[in-house]
């Protein structure tokens, strides 16, 4: 019986030994620091519109208009976990959303986990629709039947309460509508309704656009639940605007026509404060948990990212350099930082990705792991020292 008390206690030792060996093994495993990757997910047919989103296992999904091939809408995505992308790449697919070669002017996206939300219109001309995908469920949400002819121009989709809403611009009568969940009509305003965006913080939409024949930037809100619409008018003339949530308030940064400035003011309070140069700017914008990204293009000389921490000092990126880059562009952000943008180059549609998830849940699993084997080392050591040194006593206590 001492000699099997003993046997236990050295198997022990033995597994804890192994535990031990695999806790250095682990703690000297380097993670890899993110850094920006670049892709060419199609160089032949990308001319213009182009959004991106992400879902659950923070995969990129990239819709854009294939106009040069005439295809339609096209839906580009990976399909990795984190672990996977980690150690293996991007694995990419590429499906046709819906065909036609009018199909997919204004191209707008958002998600929730897993469900893809996308917005866009068909402009077959004196037959153009407003269309909405969910997922690979497609919904006509307007046409010429309902609104008037050129139904869908500048859509823009936005959740509330995990719900899409649809902004967008019917040229006959140059109205501004929006759709609802249930695919009700609101007419909101005449004589507006160009280069659309909006948010939402679950009680109002918000929506930043600008006239149909003046250029003048335009804030308003929808009151989800009394469906109320206010606007105010601003005596600037905006041609590209986005909109973003900063400390649960709401913000707008806008490209000034006239004199070439990139400005941010807050939603309510209408204060601008000019803090980038731009030439014929798309611009869009996006937050994580602490920061605040803004992406626009320069005709003259590319694409750039700016980020900051408190609205006042911000960092800039080059994200690709050169002229007529970049004029139509997409941007989504993370919670963890990971930065996701999509852009036109020449007839290619560029994908670039600073990506730090799958880094952080390598870390943590790494560090999940350096405690397990070092837990169980520990224990598996003590209990078989324990069953050594009883052994020892009744070998000793036999003895005498």
């Amino acid at each position: 019986m001492n000699k099997l008390f003993l046997i236990i206690g050295i198997v022990l030792i033995l597994i804890s030994s192994f535990f031990w060996y695999k806790y250095s093994l682990d703690k000297a495993i380097e993670i890899k620091h993110p850094e920006w990757k670049n892709y060419t997910l199609d160089n032949e047919s990308a001319r213009r519109f182009v959004d991106v989103v992400y879902d659950s296992q923070n995969n990129p999904h990239i819709f854009y208009y294939a106009e040069l091939t005439k295809e339609g809408i096209k839906h580009v995505y990976s399909n990795n976990t984190l672990e996977d992308y980690y150690k293996n790449d991007r694995r990419w697919n590429s499906e046709l959303l819906k065909g036609g070669k009018d199909t997919g002017f204004f191209i707008s996206a958002a998600a929730l986990k897993d469900t893809l939300y996308i917005s866009f219109q068909d402009y077959a001309i004196a037959d153009e629709k407003l269309l909405l995908a969910i997922n690979d469920s497609i919904t006509i949400l307007d046409s010429k039947e309902k609104s008037g002819l050129n139904a869908g121009m500048y859509s823009s989709v936005c959740l509330a309460n995990g719900k899409p809403y649809v902004l967008y611009h019917v040229e006959e009568g140059r109205k501004l509508m929006l759709a609802d969940p249930q695919q009700n009509l609101h007419l909101l305003e005449t004589g507006t309704g160009w280069n659309i965006d909006c948010i939402s913080d679950n009680k109002s939409i918000f929506v930043g656009y600008r006239g149909r024949d003046d250029m003048n930037l335009r804030l308003g809100t929808f009151n989800i639940e009394s469906e109320e619409w206010s606007s105010k008018r601003f005596q600037v003339n905006a041609s590209s605007i986005a909109l973003f949530f900063w400390n649960s308030s709401p913000y707008v940064v806008y490209y000034d026509h006239d004199d070439k400035g990139i400005y941010l003011s807050e939603f309510y309070e209408f204060n601008p404060r000019r803090i980038a140069d731009g030439s014929e700017t798309l611009l869009r914008a996006a937050t994580s948990n602490n920061q605040a990204y803004i992406l626009y293009s320069h005709y003259w000389s590319g694409l750039y990212l700016l980020n900051s921490s408190n609205l006042i000092d911000f960092d800039k990126t080059v994200v690709a350099s050169g002229p007529d880059i970049g004029l139509f562009n997409a941007l989504s952000v993370t919670p963890n930082d990971d930065i996701k943008i999509a852009y036109v180059e020449d007839n290619s549609l560029k994908f670039k990705e600073y990506e730090r998830s799958s880094s952080l849940y390598m870390m943590n699993k790494k560090m999940e792991s350096i405690k397990k084997d070092k837990m169980i080392g520990s224990i598996t050591a003590l209990v078989g020292i324990l069953f050594i040194i009883f052994g020892v006593k009744q070998w000793k206590k036999e003895k005498s």
